[in-house]
């Protein structure tokens, strides 16, 4: 019988070719899979070192082996001390304080929690520095991550996150010390130091807030800003971008994955100040990043400055982002310390009518809004704001039943610890407490609930979490404390406890 190819004078295809044929095609998938599963398990194995490279030519692996000028601070001009910082897992990690030469400006300025990249050591960003000192006036505070420079250990996610709780501890816990302003605190972050950054303004731990030992204190325990630049959406996003051959693959890649640093969920429950700074000609991570990380980002005050020129690790030069790029960090920092935080939910029955704190032009004392909290048995309002009264204050007054009627707000920061710095109250809690005749355990009972809602209230504001659990049991617990201290005071006077 005569075939349609034999008849067009065509050889017709043997079996045997056609098998060959798939035999290749089948051979090719295989060998294609098992190089995926190759590339995919090699990525979990090493994500650690694709991720956090502390590489660069051999020798220059701590910064007194880099080229001269990136040593040290004083190679460039700038006095330094070196601070050595313990993490909670009992890492140390090397760092520098690099701050402006007088104390009573250095005490004054801004101080930056700088996080640089993946590679190279700290030594390697003082340039930068230099220009952030010289141009915008701050104090730098930069740390080595683990693994890095100096500093102890191997660096893993989870542990760059305990480095950067631990130098923000040592920061607001030293401020005496050190000699800086604990109220102007702001945090730096540069393409894996910006997700560092994030992650430290989005998850505070217990630990920083039980470190506290005062309410006041607890106010303090709050990062002014970030400044985040060339910083990526997440981990995943960046593996399809250096690995595009993945992305058909991208449900494998995610079960390996063991490191996240998903910036662009933590930036959607973000509520601190925030500086975006993008390069235009970012060659490694994607304009379009950053300009998703600032539209999903929640914070009632984020600002965005796209440098056209800027790539990856030169956005920060003077002869790319200019001296534009530094005028732009100057007055965000300015804009963040302006910035009064919208009043957070009560955790009271009572409603909470908040205000922001003016400035009273006859007096150097800073005065609060009128706050009430509702107490039934006590309520009455003052007809005009009062001014800030300490929670121990207001707590000493229960104690001998001295409140008179009004609105007594409590105030953030005003005790001891702030040395009468002007600088150092700045606005009251949400939370005061009305009363008029009241017998010294009501008056007591009222402050105390008042104190455990402005308690509250801050610890909110300090880890985001408005309405959790966790505000509640810092507030309650603050509360506890003030009821063991005024029963102390009543026994010590022969009054029955409360």
């Amino acid at each position: 019988m005569e075939t349609p190819e034999m008849a067009a004078g065509v050889e017709p295809r043997s079996p045997s070719m056609l098998l060959m044929v798939a035999g290749l095609v089948a051979r090719a998938t295989w060998v294609g899979g098992a190089l995926v599963l190759c590339v995919v398990g090699l990525m979990w194995y090493f994500q650690e070192k694709l991720l956090f490279y502390p590489g660069v030519p051999r020798g220059f692996e701590t910064p007194e082996r880099n080229p001269k000028g990136l040593r040290h601070p004083e190679e460039r001009g700038l006095p330094y001390e070196e601070v050595w910082v313990k993490t909670v897992d009992g890492i140390m990690l090397h760092c520098w304080l690099i701050k402006q030469k007088f104390a009573q400006v250095s005490k004054s300025a801004p101080t930056i929690l700088f996080f640089h990249g993946n590679a190279g050591n700290m030594g390697f960003r003082l340039p930068n520095i230099e220009l952030l000192y010289k141009h915008v006036g701050v104090n730098v505070f930069i740390i080595s991550y683990r693994g890095y420079g100096h500093s102890e250990g191997f660096p893993t996610e989870p542990g760059v996150y305990r480095d950067a709780e631990a130098a923000l501890n040592v920061l607001m816990e030293r401020h005496e010390e050190l000699g800086i302003d604990p109220n102007k605190i702001f945090v730096f972050g540069r393409s894996l130091g910006g997700a560092v950054a994030i992650h430290l303004a989005t998850n505070p731990t217990r630990h920083n807030v039980r470190l506290l030992s005062s309410f006041s204190f607890l106010s303090q325990m709050r990062i002014r800003g970030l400044i985040v630049e060339n910083t990526f959406t997440s981990l995943f996003e960046m593996v399809l971008i250096v690995f595009p051959f993945l992305r058909p693959f991208r449900r494998l890649v995610r079960v390996v994955q063991r490191m996240h640093m998903d910036n662009a969920e933590k930036v959607k429950r973000l509520q601190t100040p925030i500086l975006f700074i993008s390069g235009m000609r970012d060659e490694l991570v994607p304009c379009r990043h950053m300009r998703k990380l600032f539209d999903l980002c929640a914070s009632p005050l984020r600002e965005k400055e796209e440098v056209s020129l800027g790539g990856h690790n030169d956005t920060w030069e003077w002869a790319v982002g200019g001296k534009s790029y530094y005028d732009r960090i100057a007055a965000f920092i300015q804009h963040a310390l302006d910035f009064k935080s919208p009043s957070l939910p009560s955790t009271t029955s009572g409603e909470l009518a908040s205000s922001s704190s003016v400035m009273d032009k006859d007096s150097s004392s800073r005065i609060c809004p009128r706050i009430s909290t509702s107490h039934p048995s006590l309520e009455r309002k003052s007809e005009s704001p009062r001014p800030c009264s300490t929670g121990d204050e207001a707590i000493d007054s229960a104690v001998d039943g001295s409140y008179s009627s009004g609105s007594y707000p409590l105030c953030k920061v005003q005790d001891s610890r702030s040395n009468g710095h002007p600088d150092s109250e700045r606005g009251c809690v949400n939370s005061s407490v009305s009363v008029g005749t009241a017998s010294p355990e009501e008056a007591f009972n009222a402050a105390s609930s008042a104190a455990e809602t402005a308690a509250s209230s801050v610890a909110a504001e300090v880890t985001g979490m408005a309405g959790s659990t966790f505000p509640d049991e810092v507030g309650s617990q603050y509360s506890n404390t003030l009821r063991e201290r005024v029963a102390a005071s009543r026994a010590k006077e022969g009054k029955d406890e409360l």
